[in-house]
């Protein structure tokens, strides 16, 4: 449903020279669309997103 499209956002970034580390397209084989299927997913993106908080010095430690 949304490959198509991610895959060209994915193509955008890569020639638009956007750094790799700031960004993660990620595909779940058999993953059903549903709120259950994201939130197990949901440490994924979570993790992402502090890991460069807390290398941007933005923690709150």
């Amino acid at each position: 449903m949304y490959e198509v499209h991610q895959k060209r956002i994915d193509s955008l970034f890569a020639t638009s020279g956007f750094p790799h580390e700031n960004y993660l397209s990620l595909k779940f084989e058999g993953a059903a669309l549903n709120e259950v299927s994201w939130a197990q997913r949901f440490s994924i993106p979570t993790e992402f997103l502090l890991k460069k908080t807390v290398e941007k010095g933005l923690s709150n430690d």
